[in-house]
């Protein structure tokens, strides 16, 4: 007799900012208007995943549809459980026989575990990517769950990607895979009041493998999607969801991790064309954010930020006092 521990993949996010990631490139396809119309039709009171598969197999006939209202659905409807995230892990422990035995209890499992997320509409990331891979299944819709880490917190900065803290989807359509994560769609966590903050984003739909790179390392590298190392994902800075729809593609700093400050001072440079004034930045146990004389040159906005008596903790640059990136100092 054969034993099986499976355990709950819980995903954490800085309590001190909103932390859903998102970048200023070319991401995701965009969800039709039409489609979200159409699911927010939805009745409220669905009594299981089964009967909202069929209202979606009804209404769209094309599998991206089908995915993308899948996606809205899941990303309205769902809230991440910050009760469960915070409470002890569970574990799935069975016992079997045989290889077709554990299948199928894998497969019972999952089920009980998605129907609980769908009557109680909250779940942990584990929650979202099952119920986002049953009801694709359900409708015909070929999807996987993929697990692995992601850049959340502040301390995530620099560190190596070795742990299983996430858990996504990929579609597959017309031949080619698509990356998805409807917990990050969904909206974010503010640890420091302990409850999750609703914001609907098209982000994680479908988002473009380099940018999904940016906050997701599967465990599995064929799921990358792209030429990027462990070593490249740990040197990456904190992008925060402020980042969002504001044209930024960051130049200076080269790296997340901030080890060198000529003259005492760090540089920035980061690309845009949007009329950007209100920055400002704080270092760690700074009481009150510093404001930044940003100068124009061409499409790029230059600035320098001192680090006098600043040898280790994190900066955070900031525009409208909102968190827009995050870098580790280590001088």
């Amino acid at each position: 007799m054969k034993k099986h521990k499976s355990h709950t993949h819980m995903f954490k996010k800085t309590a001190i900012i909103i932390v859903t990631l998102v970048f200023s490139f070319s991401m995701q396809a965009q969800i039709s208007q039409t489609i979200k119309t159409t699911v927010a039709g939805y009745p409220k009171s669905i009594s299981n995943y089964k009967k909202l598969a069929g209202f979606i197999k009804r209404d769209f006939d094309n599998d991206h549809d089908k995915a993308a209202a899948i996606y809205v659905w899941i990303a309205e409807n769902i809230a991440y459980d910050v009760k469960a995230f915070l409470g002890k892990k569970k574990s799935f422990t069975y016992s079997y026989k045989t290889l077709a035995e554990k299948a199928l209890k894998e497969k019972q499992h999952q089920e009980k575990m998605v129907q609980t997320v769908f009557k109680s509409k909250k779940a942990v990331c584990e929650g979202y990517s099952g119920l986002y891979k049953q009801l694709c299944d359900l409708t015909d819709v070929n999807c996987v769950i993929i697990s692995g880490d992601s850049k959340t917190m502040l301390s995530d900065i620099g560190r190596m990607p070795d742990r299983s803290t996430h858990a996504w989807n990929a579609v597959k359509i017309d031949g080619k895979w698509h990356l998805v994560d409807a917990t990050w769609g969904a909206g974010s966590v503010d640890f420091g009041r302990k409850k999750f903050v609703k914001n609907y984003s098209d982000s994680y739909f479908f988002t473009n493998p380099e940018i999904f790179f940016l906050n997701h390392y599967p465990k599995n590298t064929d799921w990358l999607f792209t030429e990027k190392t462990k070593k490249d994902f740990s040197k990456l800075p904190l992008f925060h969801s402020n980042y969002i729809g504001l044209g930024l593609e960051l130049i200076l700093p080269t790296s997340g991790v901030i080890t060198k400050a000529p003259n005492k001072k760090i540089k920035f440079k980061i690309k845009t064309k949007k009329n950007i004034k209100d920055l400002s930045f704080g270092f760690t146990k700074d009481k009150y954010a510093t404001k930044i004389a940003a100068e124009r040159k061409g499409d790029f906005l230059v600035f320098e930020i001192p680090a006098t008596h600043k040898k280790s903790g994190y900066l955070t640059v900031y525009y409208l006092n909102k968190a827009l990136i995050s870098f580790k100092i280590d001088i």
